[in-house]
């Protein structure tokens, strides 16, 4: 049995794909927290509902 630590270019491609999509997804995260920051205390306790946000 062989093993190699080289990716095809299939599972490179999701892999990039994926790595883009979650900086695009913290990007968006980061900038709802600082609208929500500069609205006040109990702006962003919609979020609570959400099961990610809920668990930070």
């Amino acid at each position: 049995m062989t093993f190699s630590l080289q990716l095809s270019d299939d599972v490179i491609q999701v892999r990039d794909w994926v790595h883009e999509f979650a900086t695009d997804v913290n990007f968006h995260d980061l900038r709802r927290d600082q609208r929500d920051s500069a609205a006040g205390d109990l702006a962003g306790t919609d979020r609570i509902a959400h099961p990610i946000a809920a668990a930070r």
